[in-house]
């Protein structure tokens, strides 16, 4: 039994050929990185606003946004908490992420 999106040629020279249509799922993948994008987004937003640096610094690193990054760094009080919260995300980060920043 041959399914919806499946299509079968022949040639001259015996070859069959099975072709199989993947458009469907190309684009459901594709809606699924875009909806997964968007939250990551959502959420580096969200932590910029209520001031979580923690949270934006890692969204920032995750979405690949250095300008975001830079905007989460400037909004750090400078206080000994602050600088804490920092050193562990410095640290808890991937070396490939870190390079990014630079």
């Amino acid at each position: 039994p041959r399914s919806l999106g499946e299509l079968v040629s022949g040639s001259a020279d015996s070859v069959i050929v099975r072709w199989r249509d993947t458009s469907s799922a190309s684009g459901a993948q594709a809606s699924a990185e875009a909806e997964q994008s968007l939250q990551e987004e959502q959420a580096l937003a969200n932590a910029l606003a209520s001031g979580a640096v923690a949270s934006a610094f890692r969204a920032a690193l995750a979405l690949r946004r250095p300008r975001a990054l830079l905007t989460v760094l400037q909004g750090l009080p400078s206080t000994d908490a602050a600088d804490a919260s920092l050193r562990d995300c410095v640290r808890a980060a991937a070396d490939d992420d870190l390079a990014f920043c630079l």
